[in-house]
């Protein structure tokens, strides 16, 4: 993952709602959630949570599938992993250096 992609993804999570809006689809597992459900699991206003999924989703932290009439939000979990990947290149090695130059 590169900088510019890593620093979106975490800009998007570093706002409380909206890593509270990640967390509540998070633990949904793969069938994800409609809008209307992450809404009434965070006793939110429906049209705010539709913000932050927007927000979260055009940093690539979320998918949006369309089924029906709704729309299934879910952690991508590609961009999750590579996510993960990338901060993990700044702990520290066995020397007590980052593993990043």
């Amino acid at each position: 993952m590169e900088r510019e992609s890593a620093s979106e993804a975490l800009a998007a999570l570093a706002q409380p709602a909206r890593l509270a809006t990640f967390s509540v689809i998070a633990e949904a597992g793969d069938d994800g959630l409609p809008v209307g459900e992450v809404a009434r699991r965070l006793n939110a206003r429906q049209n705010t949570t539709s913000t932050h999924l927007g927000v979260l989703a055009r940093a690539h932290v979320v998918t949006a599938q369309r089924v029906g009439k709704s729309v299934i939000y879910k952690v991508n979990q590609d961009v999750l992993g590579s996510l993960i990947a990338f901060l993990e290149a700044f702990t520290p090695k066995p020397n007590g250096s980052p593993k990043v130059g």
